[in-house]
């Protein structure tokens, strides 16, 4: 059903917020691209990935023109996550996905699982474990705002790195 018959409305007041894992990049660089094409400025796709699976993160971090994997910076690649333990991302996505994407944050397991647990405990979801890591951004994000703390720092450093590329060029 397209927007317009459900009347959701994406404009400058009502922005879209997207929660997307990220792996390789693939599937949140696609729709990262989609719906900045659709809604433009009022569009704002986060990734997420496994703290001992940053590949997107890092890429974006040293320049798209450099390539590194996690094992060079001493992370293990380890997580629960097995669709997002990923080494090195996608060299098509990344220069798409700098300048498109919002933010990217990470997460441990200990904290996903723990959000998996309380999603079932209060809402009787049962969800895959990488949606539950957007349940930890929006709690945080509201628990940072509720006690007016920037546990979200990290986040905030990583959007203003990809604006100042933007600026730049």
């Amino acid at each position: 059903m397209a927007s317009e018959e459900r009347r959701i409305v994406v404009d400058d007041d009502h922005p879209l917020f997207v929660y997307l894992p990220c792996g390789v990049g693939g599937a949140p660089g696609g729709i990262t691209y989609g719906l900045k094409s659709l809604f433009g400025k009022n569009e704002h796709c986060f990734s997420t990935e496994p703290s001992a699976s940053t590949c997107m993160l890092l890429q974006l971090l040293i320049g798209v023109h450099r390539s590194l994997s996690i094992n060079d910076i001493g992370l293990d690649n380890v997580t629960e996550r097995t669709g997002l333990a990923v080494g090195s991302a996608s060299p098509f996505d990344a220069p798409l996905m700098v300048d498109q994407v919002s933010g990217i944050y990470t997460a441990n397991d200990e904290h996903m699982l723990d959000m998996m647990l309380a999603l079932r405990e209060a809402q009787g979801l049962q969800v895959e474990p990488s949606a539950a890591i957007a349940s930890l951004f929006l709690t945080a994000r509201k628990a940072a705002v509720t006690s007016r703390r920037t546990d979200l720092g990290g986040l905030c450093r990583i959007r203003r790195i990809f604006r100042g590329r933007r600026a730049a060029r």
